[in-house]
């Protein structure tokens, strides 16, 4: 499902959403709202040149955001580049080129992410 989100300062996935091409379980459970003035939402948009279906490719992915969860990271450059994440971020998405040292990045992001 494509999905477009409520913006608000701090947090790109808001409490109201835009299902797109909703399933038949979507729309017996979806909540309609009503637009207010001074909101902002971010607007997923797909375009195709062929089909129309999607499939996997091998690029890599280089925008990351934090979740939630908590996990106990094991690596001492997956719990320094968790904190720099932290301080630096919040829970805005990220690029890992923002780093000053990438190499160490891309090695602490690994367990982060598996986890």
């Amino acid at each position: 499902d494509i999905l477009s989100y409520q913006l608000k300062q701090f947090n790109i996935d808001g409490e109201k959403t835009i299902i797109q091409n909703p399933s038949d379980i979507h729309k017996k459970t979806y909540e309609k709202f009503e637009f207010a003035v001074h909101e902002v939402y971010a607007l997923d948009v797909l375009i195709s040149s062929g089909q129309g279906e999607g499939r996997e490719m091998d690029t890599r992915v280089s925008i990351y955001k934090k979740t939630d969860e908590a996990y106990q990271l094991k690596l001492k450059a997956s719990r320094m580049f968790y904190s720099e994440v932290n301080r630096k971020y919040g829970t805005m998405p990220f690029n890992l080129r923002n780093f000053e040292e990438e190499k160490k990045a891309k090695m602490g992001v690994t367990e982060c992410v598996n986890h």
